[in-house]
Parts: C-alpha cells; sequence; structure tokens
C-alpha cells in the first residue's frame, strides 16, 4: 500500500525481504488469498485508421486499474501500487517489430500516470532486450519524454542459475528499479504457444535462445521464479489493441488483428491463463485449431502455477470484462 508512515515503501520493502523474505508490498498476485482478479477492458474506438487513439487508451488503462485495485478513481488505484519516493521501471516487448509490439501510447500512457503518483522522472526507467526493440515500440534508445530508454545488455548482472535457467539478467531490473510495469501484448508463440507477462523477461536475459527446448518449459516458470523478477512485478497491462493468433512471435498479417482492449492484472499466470483463451477463440475464428491441437499447448503456464507464481483454476481466477465503448 502507499506509504502512510514513517518509513518508506523502500525502507519497508528491504526491511520486509531480510526479516521473512516477503514479496514485495506491491506483488499483490502472490501474497493474496482467494481469487486473483484479471480485467479485461474493451473500447473499439481505442484504433482508428490503423493508429492507436492515446486518449481512449488512457481511459482503458484508467478503467483497468481501478477495477484491478478496488479503489475508488485512478489516482488512487496507481497509488495503490507505486509510491512516489520508488524507482520504477517500464517493460515493453518490441520483438515483433512496429506492427505488433508494445504501443507508444500505452507506455507514455504509464508513463505520465507514474509521474502522477510523484515518481519522479529521473527514477524512471524504459528497457527491452535491445535497441532495435525499443525503436519497434516507438521510443528512443537514450531518452523519451524524458525517461532512461535502455538495451537490456546495457549492462548484466552476475550469471544465475535457477533450476533450468542458466544465464545473466539485466542490471536494470536487478538493481536499478524497486518495481515495474510488465507491457506485453497479444500475441501466439511458435514454440511456447503464448507470449505473455511470464515469457516478457525473455527480454531481459543474455540468452533467451538457450531456454526455448521443450516449448520453453520449464525454462520461463524458472527464469520467472527469480526474486528480482517474480518480487518486483507490481502491475501488468497488456496491450490488445493489437494482437496475433498465428505466426508469432513476428507479425502475420493475415493472422493479425486489433483486438481492441487491455488486460490488467497482478497475478502473471491468471493473466497469461487469459491470453491463452483469447488466442485460441481468435484461432477458431479464423478457423484454425487451438494451439494445444498444433503442438504448442502453452505448458509453461502450467508450470508456472506449480511454481507458486500465480493461479490457474477458472474457479480461483476472476474475470472482470469491462465494455466501455
Amino acid at each position: 500500500m502507499r506509504r502512510s508512515h514513517r518509513m518508506s515503501r523502500r525502507e519497508f520493502v528491504k526491511t520486509t525481504a531480510v526479516a521473512a523474505g516477503a514479496l514485495a508490498v506491491g506483488t499483490t498476485a502472490l501474497a493474496q488469498e482467494g481469487k486473483s482478479r484479471v480485467v479485461i477492458a474493451r473500447n473499439e474506438a481505442v484504433t482508428k485508421g490503423g493508429e492507436v487513439v492515446e486518449e481512449v487508451l488512457g481511459q482503458m488503462v484508467d478503467a483497468a486499474v481501478t477495477a484491478l485495485t478496488g479503489e475508488a478513481d485512478a489516482a488512487k488505484a496507481w497509488g495503490k501500487l507505486f509510491s512516489s519516493d520508488e524507482r520504477i521501471g517500464l517493460k515493453p516487448n518490441g520483438l515483433g517489430g512496429p506492427m505488433i509490439s508494445t504501443a507508444t501510447a500505452l507506455i507514455h500512457v504509464c508513463v505520465e500516470r507514474l509521474r502522477g503518483v510523484g515518481v519522479k522522472t529521473e527514477n524512471l526507467v524504459i528497457w527491452d532486450q535491445d535497441p532495435a526493440k525499443l525503436v519497434a515500440c516507438g521510443l528512443e534508445p537514450g531518452e523519451t519524454w524524458g525517461v532512461r530508454c535502455v538495451p537490456a545488455n546495457a549492462e548484466w548482472d552476475a550469471p544465475t542459475q535457477n533450476g533450468s535457467f542458466a544465464g545473466q539478467i539485466t542490471s536494470v531490473l536487478t538493481k536499478q528499479i524497486d518495481g515495474y510495469v510488465n507491457l506485453p501484448i497479444i500475441k501466439d508463440h511458435n514454440l511456447a504457444g503464448v507470449t505473455g507477462a511470464l515469457k516478457a523477461h525473455y527480454g531481459s536475459i543474455s540468452n533467451p535462445g538457450a531456454h526455448h527446448g521443450n516449448g520453453c518449459d520449464p525454462y520461463i516458470p524458472d527464469l520467472y521464479s527469480i526474486p528480482a523478477v517474480r518480487d518486483k512485478s507490481r502491475l501488468i497491462l497488456t496491450d490488445g489493441t493489437r494482437a496475433t493468433c498465428e505466426g508469432g512471435p513476428q507479425c502475420n498479417p493475415l493472422f493479425t488483428w486489433n483486438a481492441n482492449l487491455i488486460l490488467a492484472a497482478t497475478d502473471p499466470v491468471a493473466h497469461d491463463m487469459q491470453l491463452w483463451k483469447i488466442i485460441d477463440a481468435q484461432r477458431e475464428t479464423n478457423g484454425l485449431p487451438p494451439l494445444e491441437a498444433v503442438g504448442r499447448k502453452p505448458k509453461s503456464i502450467l508450470t508456472a502455477a506449480e511454481r507458486g507464481l500465480g493461479k490457474v483454476e477458472e474457479s480461483r481466477i476472476e474475470v472482470k470484462d469491462l465494455a466501455l465503448g
């Protein structure tokens, strides 16, 4: 929760982590009891002439985050997840090129909302795998809107191993931030089945190509289980203005569509389960068999649930669908 006592959030997070190995304050999904909430906000007006309308997108984001947190308005909702004394990162996904990467408008909306709760511009950083991925998201490597935009390989942390994962994680994630906003997109994946919140951090490591065996399972959950990845996650906001259901992770124009939605969650497993359903539903619309039928069942999502990273059962997930226009 937002700071209300003398101890700052950063101090509190460090104190609880040392005392009990606790999760960061903002990782509500991993600490909560009961159901994990996933909000889907829809508005057909968010794309016009192939472009994303930022004003409409901002309204969708505000509605989704408010519904996710249960707060009275967007300012209180963002303030519940982030506070002014923190260093916050934003992780978009630019792997698919300009046609199927996180919309610039979504990144900008998030930057403005974080500034709105008092996070200093100099304490914000945006990162992705390399400069080309940042450019694909409409960002200028170095600085955009006064915010640092850096490639993951600007500085690697020490080699890390956790289960099947072995590699280096960008120090942007491990050392330079207290929490982050995960900004994936809706895409199928030729090996993992789905690329969403869990797989997003293949853009944060030195050797993603070494972790694609067996449909990326259990590589994805083993990577996400690392505390710097798991515990710093505060909010997942998925760009569903454009999406692809076949040919991912690159853009296949034949199977790319304007889904015109945003997903908000704090539980990456519950979130990715909804992406799986959305992709399979669109595959059916396009006359394609479901992912499992073509040997691309997103089994890493199920393994992630086994690792305790979130909830996978329908009875433990609450989906709020907001029709905004």
